[in-house]
């Protein structure tokens, strides 16, 4: 039976958590609920993260692992960019492990919240993170329960950033026969005619549907991506010209494939929950 671990320690200036089981590893922080890095039993990193200690300090997002995006997907609405879910730190609701799982829930409500980010989105809910590790697969996931009186909407994704070695030299198999858009001209819905993906940046594509398996292939590695509740997919890598906190030629080890609900707001009622996750596995053996 693999050895199952919850290691608390600190990443830089913030708060962390590294569940371990067997050889594989995930560790996240308490600040965005943001996981940082997935090692799956094969040792091999699966997240790009910017690792400079000025990126872990709680002062500004951090760039890199899995940004949880709520209540508000970029410039989608009057609030900050991709809300302020990835700039509050959460409290643990819970930690749990069995014989081949480790388990971590993370919660943020409004008690939790700045004045600035109260007044932007002044609705009473809970926003659940969960995060599950196994020894071959990790999954995250994202649910949202509204707590108050009144209807509201949000828009929200899973901004998970893989690893590449060179993305010119990757591609993501299974996006063939899926419509996507683009902002040069987001009214106009293109058709993926290849069921092979070359990652060629600057990429910026949000896919329709979200209940497919991808597959990023690298030179050396193959990671599968699925995910459930999300109703889109979001492609997306700078290229040279990229935000100014992505250290030069950063852009070429990575390619962030969201699972989304951006240009669909989810509705909720009150006591009604919504839920998405997103799974990044190790191919079958």
């Amino acid at each position: 039976m693999p050895t199952v671990h919850i290691d608390t320690h600190r990443l830089g200036e913030l708060p962390a958590l590294t569940l371990s089981l067997g050889e594989a590893r995930a560790t996240l922080t308490p600040f965005g609920a943001q996981v940082l890095s997935w090692i799956p039993e094969d040792g091999q990193e699966r997240l790009y993260l910017r690792s400079e200690s000025a990126a872990l300090t709680g002062a500004q997002p951090i760039r890199g692992g899995i940004p949880i995006i709520f209540p508000q997907f970029g410039t989608l609405g009057s609030g900050a960019r991709h809300g302020f879910a990835r700039t509050h730190a959460w409290r643990i609701d819970e930690t749990r492990q069995g014989e081949d799982y480790v388990l971590v829930t993370l919660q943020l409500d409004p008690t939790l919240l700045e004045p600035g980010a109260r007044t932007t989105f002044p609705h009473d809910f809970l926003a659940e993170v969960t995060v599950l590790l196994s020894e071959r697969r990790l999954d995250v996931e994202l649910a949202v329960r509204n707590t108050g009186t009144a209807p509201f909407t949000f828009t929200a994704a899973l901004h998970t950033y893989l690893a590449v070695p060179e993305i010119e030299r990757s591609a993501l198999q299974g996006l063939g026969g899926s419509e996507y858009t683009d902002p040069a001209d987001p009214r106009l819905w293109h058709a993926e005619a290849e069921n092979v993906t070359r990652l060629e940046p600057p990429l910026d594509r949000l896919y329709r549907g979200g209940e497919r398996v991808l597959t990023l292939a690298t030179p050396t590695l193959r990671t599968e991506i699925a995910q459930a509740g999300f109703g889109e997919t979001v492609l997306w890598n700078p290229g040279e010209a990229g935000p100014a906190d992505l250290p030069a030629g950063a852009w070429q080890r990575f390619v962030c494939i969201e699972a989304a609900q951006a240009s669909v707001p989810v509705s909720l009622e009150p006591d009604e929950e919504w839920a998405g996750r997103q799974a990044l596995m190790l191919p079958e053996r």
